[in-house]
């Protein structure tokens, strides 16, 4: 017979699996921030702003990508069987690249940490959203004050775990019971969310 699980092992499936709030909850965020920056992308460019509209359409886009990452282009949600390619070459068997067993994922993500550390953190607190441009975009296409206390989250998680495990070679996950890697890339959802709503109301 099987063991009962425990609350505990229901609690961990509930946040950490692939139909947990965690990765569905990072999947719901950035679709519904890629259908907020599209529309904000349309309406743009009808105002005859090109550039602004274009960076909203790219990072429109971007998380629409992610999104499908995430959920392995819908192959979590309806369990379909990944093509033999990707079954030779991605880690584990699903139709994503992010885990093809040639990308060294760490990279992105740095880039992202990095990027929202700069213009998430550092520019908004240093006021560098209250008017002017930036190149060719106009300086209210910068998060604002509003997103900053999410940019500190993504920014702290991020570093803590790299930290502790290159120093002390510690996984967090056994001791706190939450894939602390994923949940850095729900707040980078939630940051990308909260920067697209604060954009829809400027």
């Amino acid at each position: 017979a099987q063991p009962m699980a425990t609350p505990d092992d229901k609690l961990v499936t509930i946040f950490n699996g692939e139909s947990g709030f965690i990765e569905l909850g990072t999947a719901a965020m950035l679709l519904a921030a890629s259908i907020v920056l599209s529309r904000q992308a349309l309406r743009l460019y009808r105002d005859d702003q090109k550039a602004n509209a274009a960076l909203a359409a790219i990072l429109a886009f971007g998380a629409f990508v992610v999104m499908g990452e995430e959920v392995s282009w819908g192959q979590w949600l309806f369990h379909w069987d990944s093509p033999d390619w990707f079954l030779e070459n991605n880690e584990q068997g699903e139709t994503n690249l992010h885990n093809l067993v040639f990308v060294k994922k760490d990279i992105p993500k740095w880039l992202v940490v990095i990027g929202i550390a700069v213009f998430g953190l550092i520019l908004p607190l240093r006021g560098r959203h209250r008017g002017g441009s930036i190149g060719p975009f106009a300086s209210k296409m910068l998060p604002t004050l509003a997103c900053v206390p999410v940019a500190l989250v993504v920014v702290f998680s991020h570093v803590i775990v790299k930290v502790v495990w290159w120093i002390g070679d510690v996984e967090l996950e056994p001791l706190i019971g939450i894939d602390v890697r994923e949940a850095t890339e729900f707040y980078i959802a939630l940051f990308g969310l909260t920067y697209a709503m604060s954009l829809a109301v400027r």
